[in-house]
């Protein structure tokens, strides 16, 4: 087992998972021996600290403030798509609405098909006359005297 292996199995290591390669690694490599004992100390230490106070809102503001008048915080800008991608939304975004249309005219013609040889025209039926009304004698001599 070489430094390389010892590091990708150390997680599990520390886990308690050892077997006889990674003991006889230990024993003949100072490098990798020394790193178990950091991590082991710092382990048994971290038990030992405890939960800071978590500052004000006022200092984080002021933080906040004085690393944008550094320059280190800008807004956030959204990157603008390519031209590539605008086309790709454009031409998903009317796939569905063409393949309905497209089914609903070939279900029309489907079901509505034009006969072949059929070339007679509907003879256009025209409304009848209105009847003209009867006029009376009396009312003829009241509308002569009225247009006189």
């Amino acid at each position: 087992m070489n430094c390389g292996e010892f590091e990708q199995v150390l997680p599990d290591y520390l886990e308690g998972s050892q077997n006889p390669d990674q003991q006889a690694h230990l024993k003949t490599c100072s490098a990798c021996s020394d790193l178990l004992a950091d991590l082991n100390l710092i382990s048994s230490q971290a038990v030992l600290l405890r939960e800071s106070d978590e500052p004000s809102t006022r200092v984080w503001n002021l933080l906040e403030s004085q690393l944008r008048r550094e320059g280190l915080i800008h807004a956030p800008t959204l990157p603008r798509p390519s031209w590539h991608e605008s086309l790709q939304r454009w031409r998903a975004a009317w796939v569905i609405p063409a393949a309905a249309a497209m089914i609903i005219a070939a279900g029309i013609k489907l079901y509505h098909p034009t006969r072949a040889g059929d070339s007679s025209t509907v003879a256009r039926q025209s409304a009848p006359a209105p009847p003209t009304p009867k006029i009376s004698a009396e009312d003829t001599a009241i509308l002569n005297t009225v247009a006189a």
